[in-house]
């Protein structure tokens, strides 16, 4: 997917590979980005008889709706972690991406469903709604996000069994 976003950052895009989650210990979010057109949340499917039929997704036969539930909780993560920089949740857009997949646009609920060749087609026209000075600052929010989850990482004993916690002021 990394090829269909190569150049964005000439447009003042920033793309955020592979980003933990917010809340969770391992969970990650693919991509996000953030640039003038707002914030992307991206989940990238690499599914082969993905489809949207009758409001729902499904990925051959299987309803795979629960994938749009887990990104919209992503999307909440992120909203709620940018909401600290003064960013409406309305700038914060959610993409179900269909890797290798072209001409798919389906809107669930608040999910979009696009094929990866479309995404650029998707994002760019929706123009500058965010001068360059908010995006700095949102990616600043999410600097220090990202540092409160890697300074909440749970303590674990040593595989040695020379395990107790370490005392605090030692």
């Amino acid at each position: 997917m990394t090829r269909v976003l190569v150049g964005m950052d000439d447009a003042g895009w920033h793309v955020l590979p592979d980003r933990q989650w917010p809340g969770s210990r391992r969970a990650n979010i693919d991509v996000i980005l953030v640039g003038p057109g707002g914030v992307f949340v991206i989940d990238v499917k690499n599914w082969r008889e993905a489809s949207v039929r009758d409001g729902r997704l499904w990925r051959g036969d299987a309803d795979a709706d629960d994938e749009l539930g887990k990104l919209v909780r992503q999307t909440v993560a992120v909203e709620e972690v940018l909401a600290e920089a003064g960013l409406p949740p309305t700038e914060v857009i959610p993409l179900l991406v269909l890797a290798g997949r072209r001409n798919i646009r389906a809107a669930l609920d608040r999910v979009l469903v696009i094929g990866e060749d479309d995404l650029v087609r998707e994002v760019v026209p929706r123009g500058a709604r965010l001068e360059p000075e908010i995006v700095e600052r949102l990616l600043a929010a999410w600097s220090r996000a990202a540092s409160r989850c890697r300074a909440r990482r749970p303590w674990r004993p040593s595989p040695f069994g020379l395990g107790r916690r370490p005392r605090r002021g030692r």
